[in-house]
């Protein structure tokens, strides 16, 4: 009995030993790669890495896009949820909440060039009027809902301002050297969007208005706005779109 088991137990060592000789013979002796297929393998990896690797690289005119359509898509909620309607004054409608593009030197690093930038603002009487412009200091412009800066590229403070959005001064940002709006929401030079409290884009500005709803403001076809970089010939830009009664705006077209 003693004898089978120490067989036993000598033929699986055996086994054993025979399977590892021949795991280690194909290891020595399987062929490898030539050096073509080496060559070959090196150029197929440079072409996915051509193709997968600018999409992780920062590209000015997407992010620029998507966060101008982001900004726009805030005013109109801010319009609808902060409802500027009150029956008992009578210019209600001039606080309207509205998103204006302006070309501003403090807009500018150097504070001397002017340069691109925009605010989301509601404009409020502080007692001389209503002026039109996104006065940062009397509590007219919004916050950001993530970082709690305000949203102004540099009107009435500097866009270096701790306080300030540095993103929505776009030419410092992002190379954007012109915004063009369609001629369906330009309106005596005005480059901005105002919201009613129903969410509806209007032209023009709100100060200017005699009543809250003039025809003439209410926009009547699509807008679009045009953002160029880098030079004037807009050879690089994107287009974003604003529908009327719905306010619906998406970005149209992106060039590079």
């Amino acid at each position: 009995m003693i004898f089978c088991t120490m067989y036993k137990r000598l033929k699986r060592l055996n086994k054993s030993i025979k399977d590892r000789q021949l795991f280690a013979d194909r290891l020595l002796f399987s062929p490898s790669f030539t050096l073509i297929e080496v060559i070959f393998v090196i150029i197929v990896i440079g072409i996915l890495a051509a193709m997968v690797l600018p999409r992780f690289q920062k590209n000015d005119v997407v992010d620029a896009a998507h966060q101008i359509l982001s900004h726009i898509r805030y005013t109109q909620h801010l319009a609808i949820i902060d409802d500027k309607f009150n029956p008992t004054k009578s210019d209600w409608y001039k606080e309207l909440w509205q998103i204006r593009f302006f070309k501003k030197k403090k807009a500018s690093s150097d504070g001397s060039t002017a340069k691109w930038g925009y605010a989301i603002f509601s404009d409020k009487n502080s007692g001389s009027g209503y002026d039109g412009n996104p006065n940062a200091t009397t509590g007219e412009v919004a916050k950001d809902p993530l970082t709690g800066k305000l949203i102004s590229g540099g009107f009435t403070i500097n866009y270096t301002d701790k306080r300030t959005l540095k993103q929505a001064a776009i030419e410092e940002t992002y190379k954007i050297v012109d915004v063009r709006f369609s001629p369906s929401c330009s309106y005596r030079g005005s480059k901005r969007i105002v919201f009613d409290n129903q969410g509806r884009p209007l032209i023009g500005d709100p100060q200017s208005y005699i009543s809250a709803y003039t025809q003439s403001k209410i926009l009547q076809q699509q807008c679009e706005i045009t953002f160029c970089f880098y030079d004037n010939s807009c050879k690089a830009n994107f287009k974003i779109a604003i529908e009327p009664e719905t306010g619906f705006s998406y970005i149209s077209s992106m060039s590079f």
